[in-house]
């Protein structure tokens, strides 16, 4: 069954349906949210802290939480 969305709608449903364990009502829900309720500089902020994701966090070598300082914040407490 096709959906009389439009092609950009349709687009950013299928990115969202990429998280495993969500559904098409969950992505859809997702999709009208970020249209519907969100300004554009939330939405920018919002595309800003995905964009800087990948360059800014870095898994720990010892615990292999995700950290963006040199170091792990609970790796330092336990020592």
């Amino acid at each position: 069954m096709s959906t009389p969305y439009p092609p950009s709608l349709l687009r950013l449903i299928s990115l969202f349906m990429r998280f495993e364990g969500v559904g098409r009502k969950t992505t859809e829900r997702l999709a009208f949210n970020l249209i519907s309720h969100w300004n554009e500089s939330a939405l920018k902020e919002f595309v800003d802290v995905l964009t800087s994701l990948k360059t800014s966090l870095v898994l720990c070598p010892s615990c292999y939480s995700y950290i963006e300082e040199k170091q792990c914040p609970f790796c330092c407490e336990t020592r």
